[in-house]
């Protein structure tokens, strides 16, 4: 036997598998007349055809990403599409992470990788196919070229085949450690390269988002898929996947399989959330709203980013404000989930809440005594009314009568819809019909407003632990969204 050296490093693998394509094949017989050659010539289709069509879907994708790649650098010779082996119902995608220029080459890789994992998954359930799989970062070595041996694999299997449960794409715990540590890297530095490593990475994080249970997965209809997508695709891929979930949730309904039937209702939970990105769901909803919309999801991913870079001392002040700020980002992201799913109504009396919350916290961050933040504890009651709470933020933090006039120009709006007044019951109605009238404009200024009441907290905490640099980075988001995005175009960039 011929020895061979092999070499072992870091690689990631994304592993997806074509569910029920096995049940399908194990019920084929040698046919025996043409009506058996005709039924099973529509399996082979099903089976065999659908995963070649498939695996040529990757590679279409790859391909395309990497001449996108290669035409907009002049002289670019390099490969950067990952390896890639179909085994099977499987889809085997591999990238080394060799750091032979700054980490670029991976990284623009493993963004083709997701991106790629992204259409194939769409495309599999627009055509009645499930899927599921697991991407993660591990050690491996290739036995040959294109084929992977290692935990690398064995990782990205088992998330798929023990971990996802339903047809999802689970991101493995060492990917977003190595995400999260190389966009930490890039921040230190300000050269040419590791400014366009930082924006590959943040696009990279983008496709990722938690699902209900806390698991993070791959966001194949978030805003970085859709953002860059055309309405054909939300037409032939997007509006029949999302059909396949409905009827394969009300099949399973139907035969009482209340397991299948209730994993793919959690499917169907992440399509609605997501179906407004394509412009698909309120019809009334504009696409300045929808951009709107994914713009400030975006910003508050960000501040939650700069929140999560640290440690903070174990101080009562510390644990109430980041039990105010982690508060305040939960009713966010419900307000979101809820105006693109057309409730617009229950997501305003949210507002109240994270506005109070937004007042409580700027005064407990630096205007409370210890003896008061204790007294708060003990009797979860604060010795100001919002007025003397306004003015005593405006004082302590020389905002010139700011929060003051914030509190008496929006409170009586923000009781309204959250105690059903006539803000509230006026927009329930369209003419002499019970039917929504919430206007996009309101949409947007409530939205803008709640996103800069997180913004403004987190940014005063961060100053008062010291943290400066992160300070003003949580300042400059507010220029992001909103009209002043408008006023300045290149902010958001």
């Amino acid at each position: 036997m011929e020895a061979a050296n092999y070499t072992l490093g870091w690689h990631l693998v994304a592993f997806l598998d074509v569910l029920g394509q096995r049940e399908k094949f194990r019920q084929l017989r040698l046919p025996k007349t043409s009506e058996e050659y005709l039924t099973v010539q529509e399996v082979l289709r099903d089976t065999v055809g659908f995963v070649s069509s498939l695996r040529a879907v990757f590679r279409k994708e790859f391909e395309a990403f990497e001449a996108g790649v290669v035409n907009s650098q002049a002289g670019a010779e390099r490969l950067f599409h990952p390896n890639f082996l179909g085994f099977s119902d499987s889809f085997i995608a591999s990238v080394p992470l060799r750091n032979n220029d700054e980490h670029l080459t991976p990284n623009i890789r493993i963004f083709s990788t997701l991106s790629a994992a992204c259409i194939v998954t769409l495309t599999s359930l627009a055509s009645k196919h499930a899927l599921r799989g697991g991407i993660e970062v591990g050690l491996a070595t290739e036995l040959s070229q294109g084929e992977i041996y290692g935990s690398a694999l064995e990782r990205a299997y088992l998330l798929e085949s023990r971990e996802a449960d339903y047809p999802r794409v689970l991101i493995g715990d060492e990917l977003w450690r190595y995400l999260s540590l190389g966009l930490g890297e890039t921040e230190k530095l300000s050269t040419p390269a590791a400014l366009i490593l930082r924006k590959l990475i943040r696009r990279e994080m983008e496709l990722t988002t938690l699902d209900a249970d806390g698991r993070r997965i791959l966001d194949y209809l978030g805003p970085g898929i859709a953002n860059i997508s055309t309405s054909r695709q939300a037409n032939t891929l997007v509006k029949p996947a999302y059909q396949f979930v409905l009827d394969q949730q009300k099949h399973w309904l139907s035969k009482r399989n209340t397991q299948l039937s209730g994993r793919y209702a959690i499917l169907r939970q992440y399509f609605e959330s997501r179906l407004p990105l394509w412009g698909i769901g309120d019809p009334h909803m504009t696409k300045e709203t929808v951009e709107h919309l994914n713009r400030i999801e975006t910003v508050i991913g960000e501040a939650k980013r700069l929140l999560s870079r640290h440690g903070y001392p174990d101080t009562l002040r510390t644990v109430i404000l980041a039990g105010c700020l982690d508060q305040m980002i939960e009713h966010h992201e419900a307000m979101l989930l809820l105006i693109r799913n057309g409730k617009v109504g229950s997501a305003f009396t949210l507002a109240r809440s994270i506005v109070e919350s937004m007042y409580r916290g700027l005064w407990l961050n630096f205007c409370g005594t210890d003896a008061q933040v204790e007294q708060f504890e003990r009797k979860d009651e604060l010795p100001l009314t919002m007025a003397e709470m306004a003015d005593a933020i405006d004082e302590k933090y020389r905002a010139e009568g700011f929060f003051a006039d914030l509190k008496k120009r929006a409170w009586p709006a923000l009781n309204s819809y959250t105690h059903t007044g006539m803000l509230q019951l006026g927009r329930r109605f369209t003419g002499h019909k019970v039917q929504p009238s919430y206007r996009d404009s309101e949409i947007i200024a409530v939205t803008t407003t709640m996103t800069t009441c997180i913004l403004l907290l987190a940014s005063k905490f961060l100053a008062v632990q010291n943290y400066p640099e992160d300070s003003r980075e949580m300042e400059t988001l507010l220029g992001t969204y909103g009209p002043a995005a408008r006023q300045n175009p290149t902010s958001g960039a």
